[in-house]
């Protein structure tokens, strides 16, 4: 009668550890992930809607000229972008820089809303650009 006890005590303390574990697997769960692919004159996401938190974001440059991507915060989805990225736009992080036929990754925090990527030169000219949603 004790062994069957000790078995039952072992089974439940293995249960409560296997709990704990899926527990702390899912809060170190990784970030999403949004490409953008980038060439002369396109900017090209692999999706259009990522969830809100911590996205990677990763740039790949497919053109023969160096690009840098900004991400901006609209106000509505798709608004029309500027013609030239004004210092007071709302950037999420400073834009990142890819030489041509290479890619970079950056990881940020994205609140829910309307987002824009913008290719901008180095005059702070546009020269490309995609929406896109967080929610």
């Amino acid at each position: 009668m004790m062994k069957r006890a000790h078995g039952v005590t072992i089974l439940v303390a293995a249960a409560a550890l296997v709990g704990t574990g899926v527990a702390v697997a899912s809060a170190a769960s990784p970030p999403a992930t949004l490409r953008l692919d980038v060439a002369e004159k396109s900017v090209v996401p692999s999706t259009g809607v990522v969830d809100a938190g911590r996205v990677r974001v990763v740039v790949r440059n497919l053109g023969v000229h160096p690009h840098a991507v900004a991400l901006v915060r609209t106000r509505r989805f798709a608004d029309l972008p500027p013609v030239r990225l004004a210092a007071t736009a709302r950037l999420v992080e400073p834009a990142l820089r890819v030489a041509p036929r290479h890619a970079a990754a950056e990881i940020v925090t994205l609140t829910p809303g309307s987002y824009e990527a913008l290719d901008v030169g180095t005059s702070r000219g546009v020269h490309g650009w995609v929406a896109f949603s967080v929610r």
